[in-house]
Formats: structure tokens, sequence, C-alpha cells
């Protein structure tokens, strides 16, 4: 372009016009994915908890692994076109898991985004209003609540398989507390030898809040509770201790569930789920008709996860209460029982469908009364 067509275009540009390039771009620093990543969750020290920092950085990741995948090395580069490139990608490419990610997922990934953004923007990082292009999607009402569920049919296929083969085994006792009681995992990673009473004609097992900021329970004192346990339970738990538990005490506490380290870790008896819920792992067949012996989820109990059969400890308690439900336990029953709240139960467990519902309220009405209509 000569001298003069540049000058022409100078004088065409108005005042407006300048100050809204220097509006939109201002005076943009480089910084690259990594560095603004480190900056950002160091921003939010003291706003968040330390839990909540390590899962930020670890969403932000897959920003940075597309970064790396698009050569994206300057995010002052980064704006409309490259959200929705990344949004597409985060959704339906990231996970090994699962094929696209759900819409309650992804929608808590991009509020992250938007306020990463919003903080690169106050530090000169990406042109002004990028954060404004982030369009998180709305959840309609009954969206968002995870159907995950480990039907209770298909968990005792597990802990027979156990029963056989690993009796009283670390990862037998683990599985089948969650089978028998219902509780979370913290519950369950907090019990101590003291907490079992299996010895007893109504044998239990007394869940107990810790305030040691490592063993403690979901609603702290509110969730403690004694749940009456199955003999079954109660004599494999008598044989975990006589034969297999190792004996360790950790601050003046026994756990019930050890390891050669001391108490079992959460991440364990994560991977013992995983591990054991895979169809091939205890002589089933494989639904996705997967060979074994070029699969990876199958190659080694590291890569478990990646089945998309198994499924990790919470997904028993949907199980466990929709199998109660539909075996007709009440709602304040459960509640006590499992650590939940009715109103959770109804809109987060209850996988039950309207006909279950209905024919269940018909058989305790027949029952009680010797009717069958319930309208």
């Amino acid at each position: 372009m000569s001298s003069s067509n540049s000058t022409e275009t100078a004088e065409k540009l108005s005042i407006q016009d300048v100050q809204a390039l220097l509006n939109e771009f201002g005076d943009l620093h480089s910084i690259t994915p990594e560095e603004a990543i480190s900056l950002y969750i160091q921003s939010r020290e003291g706003d968040v908890s330390t839990k909540t920092k390590k899962e930020y950085k670890r969403k932000l990741e897959n920003l940075e692994t597309y970064c790396k995948k698009e050569d994206i090395k300057n995010l002052n580069d980064f704006g409309g076109r490259e959200i929705a490139g990344y949004s597409k990608w985060r959704k339906n490419e990231s996970s090994e898991k699962v094929d696209k990610l759900a819409k309650k997922t992804m929608r808590d990934e991009l509020y992250l985004l938007r306020d990463f953004l919003n903080y690169l923007e106050s530090i000169d990082g990406v042109k002004r209003d990028t954060a404004d292009k982030v369009n998180p999607p709305t959840l309609k009402n009954g969206e968002g609540v995870r159907d995950v569920e480990l039907e209770i049919d298909y968990l005792r296929d597990v802990t027979s398989y156990l029963a056989q083969y690993h009796y009283a085994s670390r990862e037998h006792v683990s599985i089948k507390i969650f089978e028998v009681t219902g509780r979370r995992l913290g519950g369950v990673h907090s019990l101590d030898l003291c907490d079992a009473h299996v010895n007893q004609s109504s044998p239990y097992l007394d869940f107990k809040h810790h305030d040691d900021g490592y063993t403690r329970l979901k609603n702290n004192e509110k969730s403690e509770q004694q749940v009456n346990i199955s003999k079954e339970l109660a004599e494999l738990i008598g044989d975990y201790i006589k034969n297999q538990r190792i004996e360790k005490e950790i601050d003046g506490r026994k756990p019930l569930l050890t390891t050669s380290q001391g108490r079992l870790a959460k991440s364990t008896i994560r991977t013992y789920f995983y591990k054991w819920t895979r169809p091939c792992k205890i002589g089933k067949s494989c639904p996705d008709n997967r060979d074994p012996e070029d699969c990876q989820a199958a190659s080694s109990k590291d890569h478990a996860s990646k089945c998309p059969d198994s499924e990790a400890p919470h997904a028993t308690k949907h199980g466990y209460l929709t199998h109660m439900m539909r075996e007709g336990v009440p709602k304040e029953v459960l509640s006590d029982r499992c650590d939940v709240s009715e109103e959770i139960i109804e809109k987060h467990y209850d996988e039950r469908t309207t006909e279950e519902k209905r024919e269940l309220r018909r058989k305790i009405i027949a029952e009680t009364l010797g009717e069958g209509d319930d309208s």
C-alpha cells in the first residue's frame, strides 16, 4: 500500500473508530496458556479452598492441552473462534471415558473458562470482552441430575465373584460394605475397628465423624449413624479381621480397612470399584464386544476407569437407594440410614420409572386396605 493510500485510510478513521480499536486490543502483554493458568490459580488464593483450586487447575489443564493441539502459544490471540473450537473439542473429543460430556459438565466447564478469561482481561492477557463470548448452556428443570446407577443385582454379582475367589480380602469387604449399607465413600473410609460391632445378634456399623480433615463425614456430626448390617456381612468382616486385616494404629485409632501403609485410601477404594465392576473381570462378556487382549481398560487396574461399563463407588448409592425404594422402603428410613435428605433422594437418586412408582403404590394400598386403586 502506498503512503498516500495509508494517509487516506487514516483520515477516514474517526476518533471514535480509533478509540474502539484501542478499547478492543488495549495494551496486551504476551502470555502463554501455562503462565495464564498459574496466575489465575494464584489469584484465587483465599477465595476458594485448596481442594477447589486443585479442581480448577485440573479442569484448566484441558485448555492447556487444546492450546498445544492447536499451536496456540500466546493467549492474546484467544478469541471467539478459539472459544468455539475449544468448547466443541472439550465436549466431543477430550474425554476417554465418555463419548461426549454431559450438558451440566459443559456448563460448569464454561463457567470456569469465562471466569478465567475475565481474569485475563484484567491483566491484559486477552482482548477486552473476550469473556463475554463464552456461552455456557442453560439447564432446564431435571437436567444436570446424574443418572449414574450401579444396579444392586450387578453389584451382588461382583461380591459373589469375590466371595468365591477372593473371600474376606480388602477388596471383597470394602465393596460388600457399600452394597449392604448404601453409605458414602467418606463414611466407609472413616470406619475404625471399634466401629464394627459384628459379634452380636444385631450387628451394625457405627459411622462417626472425626474433625481431623481426613476422616470427616459429609454433614459432620449430622451424618453419624449406627447402621444395621446383615449377618452375612458381619461374618465376612469378622473373617477379614481375623485372617486378613493388617494391624495398624494411627494417632490412637485403629482403622478397620488397612494396608501395610495404614488406613486404606479413598483413591484405592475407587480403584477397587473400577477394577471389579468391569464385566470381563468377573467372567461376563463385554457389552461392547471388545477383545480383552486388545482393550486398554482390561489390561490393568490402572486403566480400569476407562472401561465404559466400570463404575465408581458413588454409583452404588444410586443403585442401593433405587433398589430399596422399589422394595417399598420409605424415604424417611433411607434418609437416616444413608445420610441423605428425602428431597435429595427424590431429585438425585430415585431412578424408578413412573410405572414402577405406580405399581408400588398399588401394592402398598392393596396390602394395607385391600384396595387396588390409588387414584
